[in-house]
């Protein structure tokens, strides 16, 4: 994942661990406000359908094999239940997927950040299910290598040896999720437990297809973007204040 997105997922961070600072103190002084509030952390892994007609064409051309459309993701993320409202933010990498030709091997990665906005429409007992929209930004890699060996002296003498080409931009997310709430401490006000769940949906990539090497624009290219159906299992934590 690029270094801009590495910035806004630690400010996402920054924001998740300071906003709520600020409720529990106004709710110990005017009790009537007091409102329910989770926080929440979770580390997932899932998959994700990536659309590479266009790339595999263009591969094949040039005597490559063919990519993989399914990949591996994995990711973490944290949010804010306020009565029924979820904010927060998290990130994904998905892994790298090859294509081969007998001199030389490619390689597609990719990752986003985005942040959440949902609603939790369904709540009973330690059940949750829920609706979320997710608006930040991602990029696709393509490493381009040639085969063999070589040391380190060669390669500062003739660095052509291989290419990495990007692409990326804006990117949206629509899905839902379900998560059930084990509880494990019950503390002052409230509880604290384990979470399980999944959350599927699609995710949009309006705008890309601009490849860029560093400091070289590219002409032409297939377009490609993040788009395609997703689902992640999560596990992790929560704080819940009533």
């Amino acid at each position: 994942m690029s270094s801009k997105y590495k910035t806004l997922m630690a400010l996402m961070a920054f924001w998740l661990i300071v906003f709520p600072t600020t409720l529990p103190l106004d709710a110990q002084e005017h009790p009537e406000r007091r409102v329910p509030l989770e926080l929440r952390g979770y580390a997932s892994g899932g998959g994700f359908w990536l659309g590479l007609d266009d790339l595999n064409m263009a591969m094949n051309d040039r005597g490559y094999s063919l990519f993989s459309g399914v990949f591996v993701e994995k990711g973490g993320f944290g949010h804010i239940l306020i009565n029924r409202i979820i904010l927060g933010g998290g990130g994904y990498a998905l892994s790298g997927k090859d294509a081969r030709r007998p001199d030389t091997t490619a390689i597609l990665g990719g990752g986003a950040g985005l942040f959440h906005v949902g609603y939790v429409f369904l709540s009973k007992g330690s059940l949750k299910s829920y609706a979320l929209v997710g608006v930040g930004g991602g990029s696709l890699s393509l490493q381009v290598t040639e085969k063999g060996s070589a040391d380190f002296e060669e390669v500062l003498a003739d660095p052509k040896r291989g290419s990495l080409l990007t692409t990326g931009g804006f990117l949206l997310e629509f899905g839902v999720g379900a998560d059930f709430f084990f509880k494990t401490k019950t503390h002052r006000n409230g509880a604290g437990g384990l979470l399980f769940g999944v959350q599927a949906g699609y995710r949009l990539a309006p705008g890309w297809g601009k490849w860029t090497m560093p400091d070289l624009a590219i002409a032409g290219g297939p377009k490609l973007g993040l788009t395609g159906f997703y689902i992640r299992l999560f596990f992790g934590g929560s704080r819940r204040f009533s």
